[in-house]
Order: C-alpha cells, then sequence, then structure tokens
C-alpha cells in the first residue's frame, strides 16, 4: 500500500496536502510527535515503529525537494486515475456511437452489454476504492479514538494516583495535628499542675510564715502577761492591805 505522508502526519492527503504551508507541517509532526512518542506508549508493541514512520514521513515533508518530489508522483498517480476514467469514459463513448452507427440489432445489443460490462467494472473498480479508502479512515479512526480512550484513563488513573497521594498527606497532617494537640495538651497540664503546686507551697508557705508570726505575737503577749503579772504580785507584797 502507497505510504501517506500527510496522512500520517494528520494533514489533508493526496493533492490537498500539497497546499499545507510547511509551518503547518512542523506544528503537525510536533503533535503527532507528542502523542506518537514510545515513552508515552510504552504498552503499544508498535510504538516505536510507528514513531519511525512518522519521523520518516516528517523527514521527507520538511525537505522542499524530497516533498515536492513526493507531490508530484502524488499528482502525477492523481491525474493518472483522472485520466484513465477519461480515456475509458472516452473508449465507452466511442463504443456507444460505434453501436449507434452500426444498424444491426444483434451488434448493438452486444456492445451495449460490454458497455454495460465495462461500466460495471469502472463502478466496481471506484466502490472497491471508496471502500478502500473507507476502511483506511475507520481504521484510523478506531486508532484515534482508542488513543483518546487510552489517554483519558492515564489521566483518570493519574488522577486517582493524586487523590490517594493527597489523602495520604492528608491523613499524615491530620495525625500530625493531633500528635501536636496532644503534646501541647500534655505542655498544659504539666504547667498547670506546677502552677498549681508552686500557689499550694506559696500558701503553705504563707500560712506558715503567719502562723510563726501569730506564734510570736502570742509569745510576747504571755510574756508581757505574765511580766505584768509578776509586778502586780511585787506591788501587793510591798503593800499588803
Amino acid at each position: 500500500m502507497e505510504v501517506d505522508h500527510y496522512a500520517i502526519l494528520g494533514l489533508p492527503s493526496g493533492v490537498q496536502g500539497a497546499k499545507v504551508s510547511h509551518e503547518n507541517i512542523i506544528k503537525a509532526f510536533r503533535l503527532q510527535a507528542l502523542k506518537l512518542h514510545p515513552d508515552k506508549r510504552r504498552d503499544d508493541p508498535d510504538a516505536h515503529k510507528n514513531f519511525l514512520r512518522l519521523k520518516n514521513s516528517y523527514e521527507i515533508l520538511k525537505d522542499r525537494q524530497s516533498r515536492k518530489a513526493y507531490d508530484d508522483v502524488v499528482r502525477a498517480k492523481h491525474e493518472k486515475i483522472i485520466q484513465d476514467l477519461k480515456r475509458q469514459e472516452m473508449m465507452a463513448r466511442k463504443k456507444a456511437e460505434l453501436v449507434m452507427k452500426k444498424g444491426r440489432d444483434e451488434d448493438e445489443r452486444k456492445m451495449m452489454y460490454d458497455l454495460k460490462k465495462e461500466k460495471e467494472l469502472v463502478m466496481k473498480k471506484v466502490r472497491d476504492e471508496m471502500e478502500t479508502r473507507r476502511c483506511d479512515m475507520m481504521n484510523d479512526f478506531k486508532m484515534k479514538k482508542e488513543l483518546a480512550m487510552k489517554k483519558v484513563r492515564d489521566i483518570q488513573r493519574k488522577r486517582q494516583e493524586m487523590m490517594d497521594i493527597l489523602k495520604k498527606q492528608k491523613e499524615v497532617a491530620e495525625k500530625k495535628a493531633r500528635d501536636e494537640i496532644e503534646r501541647m495538651r500534655k505542655e498544659m497540664m504539666d504547667t498547670l499542675r506546677k502552677q498549681k503546686e508552686e500557689a499550694e507551697k506559696k500558701a503553705r508557705d504563707e500560712i506558715e510564715r503567719m502562723c510563726q508570726e501569730m506564734m510570736t505575737h502570742l509569745k510576747k503577749k504571755r510574756e508581757l502577761a505574765e511580766a505584768d503579772l509578776e509586778k502586780e504580785r511585787k506591788r501587793q507584797k510591798m503593800n499588803p492591805g
């Protein structure tokens, strides 16, 4: 089968491809290279072969001389098909004219039969060509559809992987936050406990100090009372009755 270099790059086929600009050929190659690169199609056993075919088509089309030679071949084949169809049509017309010139019914019927057969052959050839092109288009569409579906599956898989990573990161962050809260709670409880112990100790020390002061004060008052009592006893002894 003839290789259609324009179609391989995703561009219009045949004679229409010759109208594509050089810049669009470069853009089309870069786009297809991104899609068909073996690193992105590791599951495809034909990835390397398809990429080489793409590169070969690009090498032919990017060079102006080789592209012109290829376009000339395509144009010549296209013109040959048109000329063949015109020639077949002309031959059929001539045969029809010959049939009309001949007055004999048998020859006319035979010529008409041959014309019909030849027309059927031409139509069959056209139908076969159209069916071949339709099959090629269907296969190309199927391949592009499979590539698109694979890309969607890859995106979904990467999205799921990202969701799993985010979920794990969230769990780690939540655990870290819980651990940090628990650590802060323990530190706060330890601080409150120490403050309570210090307050209780300070209160006990204050009570002890107050008790000591009170005991000292009472002791002094008792000593003063005893001294007054002793003075009173002495006075009574000195002034009896």
